[in-house]
């Protein structure tokens, strides 16, 4: 069983909604011992964490100790500020108004039953509603995962896939992002026509409609050399008529082959951030 809400409220609020580990907000509540060795869903063995300390340190046995008293030495400091009227005081208005002004943030936690399909549209609601309800605003996006480990201990197929191939799809549609593998700053504005609607197809097809020649050459040389060929085509339509905005990417090393096609990290217009909440 998960913690309850209750129970992640209570944590969330202990630590003013901060990670413990490096104070920055936007945090998941995890357990210190893993249900799976037998952890419980008490207040004892949660932890607020923010989704690159719960990467960094969430999974790693020798921490748990640390983890524990880095925990309770800052609930001791929130509860000290608190009766001390530290927190109360927090940001000025102007602060306020500076922030809200700026930016829109995006949360997103991508729980172990959400496969890559769910999540990559999920995440693209997110961000065409977060344009709709405040247009304009520089979009950031943060994502954690529950689970979704190979046994190596890395990301599984789906996890990696969104993090990297889709996230440098999505980045023409938002500003910043921020996930457990990889944080990202668009050096470009962000395109706020957002797709209504995002379509997942697999199979061949749709590559060889989309790409051709390009496609079927593909496919050849993968039959010739007796590798599989597994891909995703993912289309974002608008309503209205005109021009799709498209996605294609391969789960194989075949991806590689096809440079021209797709957007890569070493041409995309945006660099690699610290994570964080920035404002202008």
């Amino acid at each position: 069983m998960p913690f309850s809400e209750q129970t992640k409220l209570t944590a969330k609020r202990k630590s003013n909604f901060r990670c413990v580990v490096c104070g920055e907000p936007f945090v998941e509540v995890h357990h210190i011992k893993p249900q799976h060795e037998g952890g419980d869903d008490t207040l004892d063995n949660a932890v607020p964490l923010c989704a690159r300390c719960h990467d960094l340190f969430g999974e790693n046995p020798a921490k748990r100790k640390q983890i524990r008293e880095m925990r309770d030495h800052y609930y001791q400091q929130v509860e000290s500020m608190t009766a001390s009227g530290i927190l109360d005081r927090g940001l000025s208005d102007s602060a306020y108004t500076a922030l809200e002004s700026e930016k829109v943030a995006i949360y997103h936690v991508v729980y172990e039953d959400e496969d890559f399909d769910t999540s990559a549209c999920i995440l693209m609601d997110l961000a065409a509603e977060a344009q709709r309800a405040h247009p304009g605003k520089k979009r950031v996006l943060y994502l954690d995962i529950d689970g979704h480990r190979n046994p190596a201990g890395g990301f599984d197929r789906d996890m990696l896939e969104l993090q990297k191939e889709f996230l440098i799809f999505l980045m023409q549609y938002i500003s910043e992002a921020h996930t457990p593998l990889i944080h990202l700053k668009n050096s470009r504005p962000q395109n706020d026509d957002l797709p209504d609607q995002l379509f997942v197809q697999d199979g061949d097809r749709g590559i060889i409609r989309y790409l051709g020649d390009d496609a079927k050459t593909l496919i050849t040389m993968a039959k010739q050399e007796e590798k599989p060929i597994e891909w995703r085509f993912l289309t974002g339509c608008k309503k209205t008529s005109g021009p799709c905005a498209s996605f294609a990417h391969w789960t194989s090393s075949l991806f590689a082959r096809l440079p021209s096609l797709l957007w890569s990290p070493k041409t995309a217009p945006w660099s690699s951030a610290p994570g964080g909440i920035f404002a202008a």
